[in-house]
Protein backbone atom coordinates (compact mmCIF):
# COMPACT_ATOMS: atom_id res chain seq x y z
CA UNK A 1 0.00 0.00 0.00
CA UNK A 2 2.89 2.36 0.68
CA UNK A 3 3.73 2.58 -3.04
CA UNK A 4 0.18 3.72 -3.79
CA UNK A 5 0.58 6.53 -1.31
CA UNK A 6 3.79 7.85 -2.85
CA UNK A 7 2.00 10.84 -4.43
CA UNK A 8 0.85 13.84 -2.43
CA UNK A 9 0.56 12.58 1.16
CA UNK A 10 -2.69 12.86 3.05
CA UNK A 11 -1.83 11.13 6.33
CA UNK A 12 -5.20 11.88 7.92
CA UNK A 13 -7.12 10.07 5.15
CA UNK A 14 -5.24 7.15 3.57
CA UNK A 15 -8.30 6.02 1.57
CA UNK A 16 -8.52 9.44 -0.08
CA UNK A 17 -4.83 9.23 -0.93
CA UNK A 18 -5.43 5.96 -2.77
CA UNK A 19 -8.48 7.39 -4.53
CA UNK A 20 -6.43 10.36 -5.75
CA UNK A 21 -3.76 8.00 -7.04
CA UNK A 22 -6.38 5.95 -8.91
CA UNK A 23 -8.23 8.88 -10.51
CA UNK A 24 -6.25 8.44 -13.71
CA UNK A 25 -6.84 4.69 -13.94
CA UNK A 26 -4.60 2.27 -12.10
CA UNK A 27 -3.57 -1.33 -12.43
CA UNK A 28 -5.70 -4.27 -11.36
CA UNK A 29 -3.35 -4.75 -8.40
CA UNK A 30 -3.81 -1.13 -7.31
CA UNK A 31 -7.59 -1.50 -7.47
CA UNK A 32 -7.41 -4.68 -5.39
CA UNK A 33 -5.32 -2.85 -2.80
CA UNK A 34 -7.99 -0.15 -2.73
CA UNK A 35 -10.69 -2.80 -2.23
CA UNK A 36 -8.71 -4.28 0.66
CA UNK A 37 -8.24 -0.82 2.18
CA UNK A 38 -11.99 -0.18 1.96
CA UNK A 39 -12.68 -3.53 3.60
CA UNK A 40 -10.17 -2.83 6.37
CA UNK A 41 -11.79 0.55 6.97
CA UNK A 42 -15.20 -1.10 7.36
CA UNK A 43 -16.51 0.62 4.22
CA UNK A 44 -19.45 -1.19 2.64
CA UNK A 45 -17.81 -0.79 -0.79
CA UNK A 46 -15.01 -3.07 0.46
CA UNK A 47 -17.59 -5.68 1.38
CA UNK A 48 -19.04 -5.43 -2.12
CA UNK A 49 -15.60 -5.89 -3.68
CA UNK A 50 -14.97 -8.94 -1.48
CA UNK A 51 -18.34 -10.46 -2.40
CA UNK A 52 -18.20 -9.69 -6.13
CA UNK A 53 -17.70 -13.35 -7.06
CA UNK A 54 -20.75 -14.45 -5.02
CA UNK A 55 -23.79 -12.96 -6.77
CA UNK A 56 -26.26 -13.88 -4.01
CA UNK A 57 -24.11 -12.29 -1.30
CA UNK A 58 -23.39 -9.27 -3.50
CA UNK A 59 -27.11 -8.62 -4.15
CA UNK A 60 -27.92 -9.07 -0.45
CA UNK A 61 -25.29 -6.47 0.47
CA UNK A 62 -26.66 -4.09 -2.17
CA UNK A 63 -30.15 -4.40 -0.73
CA UNK A 64 -28.96 -4.06 2.87
CA UNK A 65 -26.85 -0.95 2.18
CA UNK A 66 -28.85 0.52 -0.72
CA UNK A 67 -29.75 3.79 0.99
CA UNK A 68 -26.15 4.35 2.08
CA UNK A 69 -24.81 3.62 -1.41
CA UNK A 70 -27.47 5.12 -3.68
CA UNK A 71 -29.46 7.55 -1.55
CA UNK A 72 -32.93 8.50 -2.74
CA UNK A 73 -32.63 6.43 -5.92
CA UNK A 74 -33.55 3.41 -3.81
CA UNK A 75 -37.02 4.84 -3.21
CA UNK A 76 -38.01 4.12 -6.82
CA UNK A 77 -38.76 0.41 -6.29
CA UNK A 78 -37.24 -2.80 -4.91
CA UNK A 79 -36.70 -4.43 -8.29
CA UNK A 80 -33.73 -2.22 -9.23
CA UNK A 81 -31.22 -4.43 -7.36
CA UNK A 82 -31.84 -7.35 -9.71
CA UNK A 83 -31.32 -5.14 -12.75
CA UNK A 84 -28.30 -3.18 -11.59
CA UNK A 85 -24.85 -3.88 -12.96
CA UNK A 86 -21.92 -2.29 -11.17
CA UNK A 87 -18.21 -2.05 -11.62
CA UNK A 88 -16.17 -1.07 -8.60
CA UNK A 89 -13.28 0.45 -10.47
CA UNK A 90 -12.88 3.12 -13.12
Amino acid sequence: MRSLLSGAPTPDDPLRAIELKLEGGGSEEEWLVYGDALLSAGDVRGKLVASASNNRQFKALLKKHARELFGVLTELDDEWVDAIELTWRG
